[in-house]
């Protein structure tokens, strides 16, 4: 296998894929910042939440009919549980918008500059999102199976 040197490397950049490259740093930058505003409102949802849970719940009912046994349920242990849930998927969001924009950032200032160490850390934050990610995905996945076969499987 033929082996390409770094100038080789920026230079095929240049040449080849600096349209594309400046593309995808954008949207990177973009979703990035898209993550880190719906990550920031799904955290500011939380403080909402636990704040006026019983008023939402009173409404939830008047809207869906929802039966007293189901209001107890709700009103023992579900807030929690949301806003958990919520914690969690903003986390998420802000983990996954962070990298992403790093990654947008770090790419546009190498087309700008044309430093090597800045693609090379660009790469580095795609790099950390992609395994993050697959890791995220892994976990839903088995999730998904177990959740199926808990709720499929059982005895007939």
């Amino acid at each position: 296998m033929e082996t390409i040197s770094s100038d080789t490397t920026i230079s095929l950049l240049e040449t080849a894929g600096k349209e594309q490259f400046q593309s995808v740093s954008a949207w990177s930058r973009f979703n990035g910042i898209t993550f880190i505003i719906f990550g920031s409102v799904l955290l500011f949802s939380i403080v909402l939440l636990l704040s006026s849970f019983d008023t939402v719940l009173t409404e939830v009912v008047k809207l869906n009919g929802i039966d007293e046994e189901t209001i107890e349920m709700l009103q023992k242990g579900s807030k929690y549980f949301i806003a958990s849930a919520l914690l969690l998927s903003g986390v998420i969001l802000l983990v996954n918008g962070f990298l992403l924009f790093r990654f947008g950032s770090n790419g546009k200032r190498y087309l700008q500059n044309s430093e090597e160490g800045t693609i090379t850390e660009s790469l580095d934050y795609l790099k950390k999102y992609i395994y993050f990610s697959f890791i995220l995905a892994t976990v839903s996945a088995v999730i998904s199976l177990i959740s199926t076969f808990v709720f499929f499987g059982g005895s007939h």
